[in-house]
């Protein structure tokens, strides 16, 4: 009997367990996420940079509510939330009835090049109520840049001849009402073209950084090189602007313009003091040599040659045109046909000449950094800019003094023969225009003159003696331009001997210095005297004074 009636329970927990699971088969099978409508709302087209707003819709159409309901938005890549927002926003959100919809908004502006599509997406997870599995859905919205409100362009001949100096400029404005942070411009260059120079200057040659702009903001970039190619060759330039975000560069603009190579009928070249990339020393005189060839077949007839001289180192003052006619402020100087017979007629494959001779200044020009003079030559409609760089000037003076309360000198003056007066000697050095690195200063001691170890100031100064050479050696790291000058004192003993009686000796040598000009990337020199016992920077010292006796 109690057999029967437990056989009679097992049946009925089994029949129970059965029609469960078939009732949670049921409602499973009976639930579809199609039935969850998810969808993004937005504009198809915006001008970058414009606010836009997606509006994501969730609508549950099935019988069963929605659990654990999770929405996740990504905003297209490169794009700016709302304050505050990251790219991807999670929102937990309360269960979603049979029948009910629920909206959400999202605030973005966009960034990207013209016509570039751009994607949000929105995924949806939930659970159906009183079911295990977890469900997801997906959508996407895609915007058009339809327009980007900034003008960029190239600033560049469509022809030109090879080889030549090329200067050209890149154009930036913004029409965007909010204002486009962390800017920047990317230049890439064809085969063919050499980098000289730009304003502002280039990171790497390729890169300027623009940072704020606001609406009504603009800007230029001028680039100087020298393009080289073949004629009918055609030289592609190309150039972005872009945004900086996280690390990478958004381009925003991108442009392209190329230049055809021409054959030239005129091949204008010059020579300054017989060199055609002279370096020029201030003080130097410069002559300049300019040769004008036809390259043609045809011959050309009354023309005018023109040099315009630009830079803050000319000595316009000391200007010698020689046949040419030089204007009143003596930066332009013109030769016509009237003048020279070369430029009356010039046959086919014959050159001509014209010359001048101007000084590079001597004195120092303070505030000029890098400097460079430039002559643009123009004749029979063609311009050729030349430009020289102009070495750094270093100054190194030299002193020497008996009456200094820096190291009380001491001993006999007049100097006495077999006795011991000591000096100060003062070595000043200066630099103007560029940087200068691995600086020597250098004198020889005489063999009756040596070092007393006494030295101001006494740290940071790199000063040594070759009791061999009897070389002195100061030597600095660097001398930047403008900056004050370096200083350094030190004692010298001086003892006669007998054949200086009835002299003035020498007790230090001509002093000179060297160093790299980092701009020029030539060695340049500067000197100055020696100096003997009358001690001329010394007011207290007479010539007699320093007679040995």
């Amino acid at each position: 009997m109690s057999f029967k009636i437990g056989f009679i329970f097992f049946l009925i927990i089994l029949v129970a367990s059965i029609g469960l699971v078939g009732f949670w088969n049921w409602r499973e099978m009976a639930f579809s996420k199609e039935d969850v409508r998810l969808e993004i709302l937005g504009p198809r087209e915006v001008e970058m940079a414009e606010k836009i707003e997606y509006t994501v819709k969730i609508r549950n159409e099935s019988r069963i509510s929605l659990e654990d309901v999770e929405l996740i938005f990504e905003y297209p890549a490169h794009s700016l939330p709302k304050a505050g927002n990251p790219i991807r926003v999670t929102k937990q959100l309360e269960d979603i009835h049979p029948g009910e919809e629920r909206s959400f908004s999202f605030s973005a502006r966009l960034f990207g090049k013209k016509n570039e599509t751009k994607i949000a997406q929105a995924f949806l997870l939930f659970r159906p109520k009183d079911l295990q599995a977890v469900f997801e859905s997906s959508t996407t919205f895609t915007t058009l840049i339809k327009n980007v409100p900034i003008v960029f362009e190239f600033d560049l001949p469509s022809r030109t001849e090879a080889p030549r100096l090329l200067d050209f400029s890149l154009n930036y404005f913004s029409n965007s009402v909010w204002p486009l942070l962390d800017l920047g411009i990317k230049i890439f260059y064809p085969v063919g073209f050499e980098f000289l120079e730009s304003r502002p200057t280039a990171l790497e040659e390729t890169e300027w950084n623009i940072g704020l702009l606001n609406q009504g903001q603009g800007g230029r970039i001028n680039i100087k090189g020298r393009l080289v190619g073949e004629p009918r060759e055609t030289k592609i330039f190309k150039a972005q602007l872009g945004q900086w975000q996280q690390g990478r560069f958004v381009v925003l603009k991108e442009i392209f313009q190329g230049v055809e190579i021409i054959k030239p009928f005129l091949h204008i070249f010059q020579q300054v003091n017989q060199s055609p990339k002279l370096i020029a020393n201030p003080g130097k005189l410069l002559h300049y040599e300019i040769f004008f060839k036809n390259l043609g077949q045809t011959i050309l007839r009354d023309l005018f040659l023109v040099v315009r001289l630009e830079g803050e180192l000319f000595d316009y003052y000391t200007l010698n045109p020689g046949n040419g006619r030089a204007t009143e402020d003596n930066r332009v100087v013109i030769w016509d046909h009237t003048i020279m017979p070369k430029l009356r007629t010039l046959l086919p494959l014959t050159q001509g000449k014209v010359e001048f001779w101007i000084t590079v200044k001597d004195d120092p020009v303070p505030q000029i950094i890098n400097p460079t003079i430039r002559n643009r030559v123009s004749i029979a409609g063609i311009e050729q800019e030349f430009e020289n760089k102009i070495n750094s000037k270093i100054k190194i003076e030299q002193m020497a003094f008996f009456e200094d309360e820096a190291f009380r000198n001491f001993g006999p003056v007049p100097p006495k023969v077999g006795e011991t007066t000591t000096y100060t000697i003062v070595w000043r050095a200066k630099n103007y225009y560029n940087k200068v690195k691995n600086v020597k200063i250098r004198a020889v001691l005489p063999e009756q003159v040596e070092l007393t170890n006494k030295i101001f100031p006494e740290q940071g100064f790199n000063l040594t003696f070759d009791s061999i050479t009897r070389e002195l050696v100061w030597s600095l790291d660097s001398l930047d331009p403008g900056a004050p000058e370096q200083v350094i004192t030190f004692q010298i003993g001086f003892t006669p001997d007998d054949f200086q009686k009835n002299q003035s000796p020498e007790i230090i040598g001509q002093v000179k210095i060297s160093g790299e000009d980092t701009w020029t990337k030539q060695t340049i020199k500067a000197s100055d005297d020696s100096i003997n016992t009358s001690l001329p920077d010394d007011p207290f010292i007479t010539e007699e004074m320093g007679i040995v006796q």
